[in-house]
């Protein structure tokens, strides 16, 4: 059976009060989500893993992620984390 893990990550962070969002804010020289999306990228069940970003994000592209194959951004992301899920499972039908 294959599975694909769906990571919401199209919000600001402005509760944070940091001028970057929080899914990109720095952790042992990576973006935030580079954890999550190594942590989920290492299940042998996880054939993709799908990360939603806003339509008008700046920060994705400035990274490198090729280290993970089975990465799939989609650029869907809504006005809430709700609406970014349902975007995403939709997109990656």
């Amino acid at each position: 059976m294959s599975c694909f893990a769906l990571v919401p990550a199209a919000g600001s962070g402005s509760r944070m009060g940091a001028a970057t969002p929080k899914q990109y804010l720095d952790l042992m020289g990576h973006p935030l989500i580079w954890h999550t999306i190594r942590a989920l990228a290492a299940v042998p069940e996880i054939e993709r893993v799908c990360v939603v970003i806003s339509a008008g994000d700046e920060w994705w592209d400035g990274y490198d992620w090729s280290a993970f194959p089975c990465l799939q951004v989609l650029r869907c992301g809504g006005a809430t984390r709700a609406e970014s899920v349902l975007n995403g499972l939709r997109a990656a039908e």
